[in-house]
């Protein structure tokens, strides 16, 4: 597993934790874990063999890579993945907005894919229920990306 890979699972957990709206310093700890993981030109691998201290990433994150390293998988990630529809952690993901945005469209509005997301976004409701402007022209571009609109 490469780097990436590996960060992307701790992207995973922040924006899923995120969007459930669990503790943000936790939330920004996975955040920060996949930005500076991702930034790495080392293998995460051969950096914690030797120990190096990696500003950001702490015992609970090293445990994690640790277990990530050596089962291939990291059983949080699994079990958070499996607690949300695959169509919310594909919005989640491709979206440009931030979590607790989709949360507020998934729990007002019904939105829990690509399509519900596209009949909120021609129905006017996304205004009436305080979604700005940039917002908007996020989930506009994010729908004709895909093609929807």
């Amino acid at each position: 597993m490469d780097n990436h890979e590996i960060a992307q699972i701790f992207r995973d957990l922040a924006l899923i934790l995120e969007f459930q709206g669990e503790n943000p310093f936790k939330v920004n700890a996975y955040r920060n874990a996949h930005k500076i993981i991702d930034s790495l030109e080392r293998p995460i691998e051969d950096l914690l063999r030797e120990d190096v201290k990696l500003k950001g990433i702490g015992p609970i994150i090293k445990e994690k890579l640790k277990e990530i390293l050596t089962t291939g998988e990291l059983k949080k990630h699994k079990e958070l993945v499996g607690s949300v529809p695959g169509s919310i952690i594909s919005l989640l993901r491709e979206l440009d907005l931030l979590p607790r945005i989709l949360r507020k469209l998934h729990d007002e509005l019904g939105v829990n894919d690509w399509e519900s997301l596209r009949s909120a976004y021609f129905s006017g409701k996304l205004r009436e229920i305080g979604i700005g402007a940039s917002t908007i022209k996020k989930i506009e571009s994010a729908l004709k990306a895909r093609g929807l609109i």
